[in-house]
């Protein structure tokens, strides 16, 4: 069975749904390059349309366990045309309905699979795919380029991940899964923060010229004369609000190798460092920059991983661990004699015969002098 996937994109028009939910949308729409370089043909649905009577689910964000209607779904020369009634007799469309006429919900996704595909002039082209749903979003969800994509398609596991907890996972799972959700509506609502984010490495010891870099990205997205989504691809930023600018972008990471574009290590490292206040730092608001620390460090634990290398830590998490290290050291210094552990008293025979009682020394066997060793080589270590 093939991949379940995602697209998303900004609907127009979704302010006029009527006192009693009727909506009209497009899911999807032709001819457009997304940020994964993927096109859809007109009548790619039209299979799997006559295969389910044009009825579809529509549900929020996704989940199927949130439905709000079954739609119409038909293929216009605009995209995938997607008109249905919100069932207003639940709260959550009422809710929705509300969010439609406000504004601030105003895009929809689907979630297809991939039957029949084509690659054109370097753009992969669906020719025909298996329509599972589309789904109503909240604002800057479909809107953010290059992120939007990546986000939605993993909202749905981690819904999965936190409710399997209820079905005996371990309370770490929920932690863990708790944490990637943290990030990923944390990365979906910084604007700014960009690039791809799973593209292939090149080798550690890969050389770095950015300007060279710049320029065969550029040339490798056809974006000669001003940027467009494969181009971001390759930026860990960019200014949203003047993305047709070429100095809105910053934080390039990617270089062309053998016709692909791949994130290059000593790059990644440069922005790390940049991150860190080198070569006089970089001038991106301070939320964004929170959201690129998570980009990047994504591409560091996949180098880790990558190149057996558990020494490849990003600098603000190396400094973090030192912090750490500093305030155990400080807290057992504190502690002091409060954790020394006296050993239980032993009987030895003295030189008469006499059964003699030996308590031993205090200090012989403090806990905290053996954590005290062990944060100085903690300390070494880092």
């Amino acid at each position: 069975m093939t991949e379940l996937l995602f697209r998303a994109l900004t609907m127009k028009g979704m302010r006029e749904v009527s006192d009693d939910g009727h909506f009209v949308g497009h899911s999807n729409v032709f001819g457009v390059v997304d940020s994964y370089g993927t096109v859809f043909d007109k009548g790619c649905f039209t299979k799997t349309i006559k295969e389910h009577d044009g009825e579809f689910p529509v549900l929020w964000f996704h989940d199927p366990r949130e439905p709000l209607c079954l739609a119409a779904h038909t293929e216009d020369d605009k995209g995938l045309r997607v008109e249905g009634h919100l069932d207003l007799s639940i709260d959550l469309g009422r809710r929705i309905r509300s969010g439609m006429v406000a504004g601030y919900i105003d895009c929809m996704s689907i979630g297809f699979r991939v039957v029949k595909d084509v690659t054109e002039d370097e753009e992969l082209h669906f020719k025909e795919v298996g329509l599972w749903e589309s789904s109503l979003l909240t604002r800057n969800f479909a809107a953010t380029p290059g992120a939007d994509v990546d986000y939605v398609r993993a909202l749905p596991d981690l819904v999965a991940r936190i409710n399997a907890i209820g079905q005996g996972a371990a309370a770490a799972e929920l932690g863990a899964a708790v944490a990637d959700l943290r990030v990923l509506l944390d990365e979906t609502f910084d604007r700014g923060v960009n690039g791809a984010a799973n593209l292939p490495l090149a080798p550690l010891d890969r050389p770095w010229d950015k300007a060279k870099a710049e320029k065969r990205v550029r040339k490798l997205t056809g974006a000669d004369d001003e940027p467009n989504a494969k181009y971001r691809r390759a930026w860990f930023w960019f200014d949203s609000e003047e993305p047709e600018e070429f100095g809105s972008y910053k934080l390039l990471f990617a270089d062309v190798i053998d016709g692909e574009l791949k994130a290059i290590p000593r790059a990644i490292f440069a922005v790390a460092a940049v991150l860190m206040g080198a070569r006089g730092g970089v001038d991106i608001p301070a939320a964004d920059k929170e959201g690129v620390k998570r980009r990047v460090e994504r591409y560091y634990a996949k180098m880790r991983k990558e190149f057996d290398d558990d020494d490849i830590i990003p600098p603000w998490k190396r400094s973090s661990q030192i912090e750490v290290v500093h305030a155990i050291s400080g807290a057992l210094r504190d502690l002091g004699p409060a954790l020394t552990i006296t050993p239980e008293p032993s009987m030895d025979t003295s030189a008469d015969g006499e059964p003699q009682t030996n308590a031993g020394e205090p200090g012989d066997h403090s806990l905290v002098d053996g954590l005290r060793d062990l944060a100085k080589g903690m300390r070494e270590a880092l």
